[in-house]
């Protein structure tokens, strides 16, 4: 029988995703003495994260408004019916969505309960452009009954912050074969750079 203890985040665990969320490109070095741990105990924290799922991957934040990217809008989006009221859909939301997906533009795309049954962002470099995704490719596609599109004017927040949420909550399944021994971790890191001690 496959064994799946519960791994629950921790203060350390918090403080090492705080510092990666601002800036993941520091280094063990910089990221240990930010933070008051030694490199080996950061290095082999941040291995279980990434073992356990929690770090998905390492990206970079882009500034669009220098890319001329600039025009965001939020394209609210129904699927038809078979009838009215509470008859089943008629098309399958998931494959509009994966139709939705391919077009130039199309940034972020969520299935949302409510008035409307999918919700897209589009960021594009001109109205224009934005209104040829929204009127000669999104409304054509079969199964999509109505589309509301709202310009997105300021952006105030557009990411969360960590600190925003409780992590003594936040427990997660983690195989025991995915997380990496403590010893061979240590190994690794002294084979990547050097005996720190």
């Amino acid at each position: 029988m496959e064994f799946s203890p519960v791994f629950k985040i921790d203060k350390l665990d918090f403080k090492i995703l705080r510092e990666l969320k601002v800036n993941s490109k520091r280094s063990i070095r910089q990221l240990a003495s930010r933070i008051n741990e030694s490199h080996s105990t950061v290095y082999n924290r941040i291995i279980r994260l990434e073992s356990s799922g929690i770090i998905k991957k390492w990206t970079v934040a882009i500034d669009y408004s220098l890319l001329n990217l600039d025009i965001i809008f939020y394209v609210s989006i129904n699927i038809e019916y078979e009838g009215y009221g509470d008859s089943p859909l008629k098309f399958n939301c998931f494959n509009i969505c994966q139709e939705i997906m391919q077009l130039k533009g199309v940034c972020e795309l969520s299935m949302i309960n409510g008035e409307f049954d999918i919700l897209a962002k589009v960021r594009t470099n001109s109205l224009q452009t934005t209104a040829e995704i929204i009127i000669d490719q999104i409304r054509i596609i079969p199964g999509v009954s109505k589309v509301v599109s709202n310009h997105c004017y300021q952006t105030i927040l557009e990411e969360c912050n960590i600190d925003k949420f409780d992590f003594h909550e936040v427990f997660l399944d983690i195989k025991e074969n995915e997380i990496n021994n403590e010893k061979l971790a240590k190994a690794k890191f002294a084979e990547l750079f050097g005996d720190m001690h």
